[in-house]
């Protein structure tokens, strides 16, 4: 007869599936055509990405009115204000300057000594201001999308969203925001924004995004105390972690963190040989980690003198600890919407091919890396 497969099992096989979903997507024409469609568009620098944002936050993919026309055969709507940015318009000047020898860099003299001068043509720097248009600004050919809106009913909707607003840390609203958002997480606000309108399954999708970017990403609540204590630094099975001597309080643990207990030999409990979830007996020590360790089903990881527990460096505080392992957006993206397709697909709401779509347009690249390293929080978090 077959074992039945518990929750666990099920969730762990879920977030299992979602690397091969979006590795399929990545190798798809599909992934191609979206790939080639974006890379027309310019990488705008660290200033006019700030001018884009400050007089249109919403702006998603942004072009020049020739280029929308040309290359992407969009046009701009009549009374659209243009994003002002900065454009390079170098020009080309001739000067006079001494010529000299390519290999010693020495003038060359003429005949009577004379240092010999050339004509060169230099590009002079020059920036003047220009207007890019967002795409919600056109219209004609559609762009390549490797999401979708989705569409469709949830069983049981009322009672979903009210779990949903019981399992979030902060408080959670529907409410009319921009179109091409589906929700944020405030993190001034400590509040969860929903677009109304959406679907359903739309709905509870964005909901769920937003609650892990909440649990996982909530960066706010990292403000430091003052006494808190300091921890060894340490690598765990080439996680970065913290050390203590002695058991470390809840008090004490940054939102975030992750709290294991070493327990010791039996011939020497000062010695760890192992990590586990507790420990009440030869208790030798606590570590932190901001990644949580797999624990095998036993409920122990065993250390060995090739991988287990190496201390790397000085003391820092946990919340200093913390902030120094922070996130970046596209590992934050990968998470939350990882989890959401989780928790989906395990009540059975299908958002396979955009979930995929999401964490493709966020990874990095064919490797996946921010979802490998993501996927042991992902399952707990999703569970």
């Amino acid at each position: 007869m077959a074992e039945k497969q518990t929750n666990k099992d099920r969730m762990r096989e879920i977030v299992d599936s979602i690397e091969q979903g979006t590795k399929e997507l990545f190798e798809s024409d599909k992934y191609r055509k979206y790939l080639a469609t974006m890379s027309r568009f310019h990488h705008y620098s660290v200033n006019n990405t700030m001018l884009i944002y400050m007089q249109r936050p919403d702006a998603t993919h942004v072009a020049g009115f020739n280029k929308w026309r040309d290359q992407f055969g969009r046009n701009v709507k009549k009374g659209e204000k243009g994003i002002k940015i900065i454009a390079p318009t170098p020009y080309k000047k001739k000067i006079e300057e001494i010529k000299r020898d390519p290999d010693t860099k020495a003038p060359v003299l003429d005949a009577d000594g004379n240092a010999i001068m050339q004509e060169k043509e230099v590009k002079i720097p020059m920036y003047k201001p220009v207007a890019v248009f967002d795409v919600s600004q056109t219209e004609g050919k559609p762009l390549p999308q490797l999401a979708a809106d989705l569409s469709g009913n949830v069983q049981q909707y009322e009672i979903f969203m009210e779990a949903l607003r019981r399992a979030s840390p902060v408080p959670m609203e529907v409410k009319p925001v921009a179109r091409d958002t589906d929700g944020f997480f405030s993190i001034r606000a400590q509040s969860i924004t929903i677009r109304a309108g959406m679907s359903e399954v739309q709905t509870v999708c964005a909901a769920v995004h937003e609650i892990a970017h909440a649990k996982l990403h909530n960066y706010k609540k990292l403000n430091e105390p003052k006494n808190a204590p300091e921890y060894q630094e340490i690598e765990i099975f080439d996680i970065p972690g913290l050390f203590s001597n002695g058991r470390i309080a809840d008090a004490d643990i940054p939102e975030g963190m992750y709290r294991y207990d070493l327990r010791g030999s039996d011939d020497d409990p000062g010695l760890p040989v192992s990590v586990e979830d507790h420990v009440l007996v030869n208790h030798a020590g606590s570590i932190l980690t901001a990644k949580p360790l797999d624990i095998p089903e036993n409920g122990s990881l065993m250390l060995t003198e090739d991988e287990g527990l190496n201390f790397t460096g000085g003391s820092v505080t946990a919340y200093h600890f913390l902030n120094e392992q922070r996130k970046d957006r596209n590992t934050e993206e990968v998470e939350a919407e990882s989890i959401s397709y989780a928790v989906c697909q395990y009540y059975g709401i299908e958002t396979g091919e955009n979930s995929f779509g999401y964490i493709a347009t966020w990874s990095q690249g064919k490797e996946l890396k921010e979802l490998r390293a993501s996927l042991e929080t992902i399952n707990k978090t999703a569970s």
